[in-house]
């Protein structure tokens, strides 16, 4: 897809109008997320600017791209025709760049505001889970691409398979599928921290797993649980093709599901999963709910965590119109991504041996 060339107004729009009219500076440019949708927007038309404290490679990248980004402390200064100013989740309220949009009367939406609406003017599928996010959106969007259908893509880690971290993608969904003919798909991680994942607008979402986390935030697990209940009442009714996939163990399911009106499946490796899981010498099997096997691929990730991973992303890319031959060969080709049990080498040992060298963020 080319890239809308509209320019933004210089005056002031309503809140509704779409981000790709905005001139639009962000604040905190250069995480992974905030770079990945200052990216997006430059594609989709909006005059996009950015300031982050330090430099890095994904401000070297919004540089390259022609996206103006300044580094270092900050002077306080928004360009003179902005009309939206983003910051990420670790700016500060007090931030001077921040101070001079509410001076100015400009709004400010957090990053995950602006995720929520870039997905409200398409079709959003947001991923969610304590662990994974990442993993499976890539898969989702790698498998997607494979099969067609064009998604819109931000992504909290670089995938060289999708393009880098971000991609924008069709205006319009393909005419496969229950999704055919809607606006277009908008794959978004969708974090728990902060309760940010309820600024989400999915129509299809799964959640991966739930675990203790975040406890800065949280009050302990009850409350965790609680936050993603919320998050999965985002979902539209089954009527207008809301869709929750949820792990049948491990993400409390009962508590999160309870009172939902959207279709609710499960997964897993119990038989009692709606879509049933097996992982045998390495190779993933995904049974549908009537018992047959749709699709089988040789894991490329190694443990049974990543087939959970690999299983989600096959559903919800059948689900939003691919066809399982074209999923499993497209799961069986990812490559990877960053800092994800990635392989950075091997270094030769003195007694004839080797080290592998293996980078997993955070982990």
């Amino acid at each position: 897809m080319q890239p809308n060339k509209l320019k933004a107004q210089a005056t002031t729009p309503a809140k509704d109008e779409s981000l790709a009219t905005r001139v639009i500076h962000l604040v905190g440019a250069g995480g992974s997320g905030m770079s990945g949708l200052a990216m997006m927007m430059h594609g989709l038309g909006a005059s996009v600017s950015g300031s982050d404290a330090q430099d890095g490679p994904e401000i070297e990248a919004l540089l390259e791209a022609e996206v103006a980004v300044t580094t270092g402390e900050s002077t306080g200064t928004l360009p003179e025709d902005c009309d939206l100013a983003i910051h990420s989740a670790a700016v500060p309220p007090d931030h001077p760049e921040l101070l001079e949009a509410q001076r100015r009367g400009i709004e400010v939406l957090s990053y995950a505001e602006a995720l929520g609406r870039l997905q409200a003017e398409r079709t959003g599928i947001s991923i969610a889970g304590t662990h994974g996010k990442s993993t499976t959106s890539a898969l989702l969007a790698h498998t997607l691409i494979q099969a067609g259908l064009e998604p819109n893509v931000i992504v909290g880690a670089q995938c060289p398979q999708i393009g880098g971290g971000w991609r924008v993608g069709d205006d319009l969904v393909p005419g496969k599928g229950p999704l055919a003919g809607r606006a277009g798909l908008m794959i978004c991680e969708a974090c728990e921290f902060n309760r940010s994942f309820h600024h989400h607008r999915p129509v299809l979402a799964l959640i991966n797993n739930i675990e203790e986390d975040h406890l800065d935030i949280y009050g302990g697990l009850e409350e965790i649980v609680e936050a993603f209940h919320n998050f999965a009442r985002l979902i539209p009714d089954a009527e207008q093709g809301g869709y929750l996939l949820i792990a049948h163990e491990g993400a409390h399911r009962r508590d999160v599901t309870a009172g939902l009106n959207c279709c609710v499946e499960t997964f897993g490796f119990t038989p009692e999963s709606d879509w049933r899981i097996t992982l045998e010498e390495g190779r993933v099997t995904i049974h549908d709910p009537t018992g047959e096997a749709v699709a089988s691929w040789h894991s490329p990730m190694i443990g049974t965590h990543n087939a959970m991973n690999a299983a989600a992303a096959a559903i919800l890319a059948n689900r939003s119109g691919a066809d399982w031959k074209v999923i499993a060969q497209a799961i069986a080709s990812f490559t990877g991504l960053d800092r994800r049990m990635q392989l950075l080498g091997r270094r030769p040992l003195p007694d004839g041996g080797h080290m592998v060298v293996v980078d997993d963020y955070g982990h």
